[in-house]
């Protein structure tokens, strides 16, 4: 059984929050204001592949992307 915390003080407790808050806040930035290249950020994931098989990936889904934004009217 694990033991019991130590009791916190209200400030320890509030710092504790704030702190937590804002991780939340930068973690909900970047889901909705994404950084970058979004092909960049998920390339580590496909690092298995051949080089060519990357490539042909990356082009297929860059031409998605344009179409996506294009039928959205959102700026590329």
């Amino acid at each position: 059984m694990p033991e019991p915390s130590k009791p916190r003080t209200i400030d320890e407790r509030l710092a504790m929050l704030e702190s937590e808050v804002a991780k939340l806040k930068a973690q909900l930035e970047q889901l909705t204001n994404p950084k970058g290249n979004w092909l960049d950020r998920m390339s580590g994931s496909m690092s298995h592949l051949p080089p060519e098989f990357w490539a042909e990936y990356r082009k297929i889904m860059e031409e998605l992307d344009q179409a996506d934004r294009a039928a959205s009217d959102v700026p590329a």
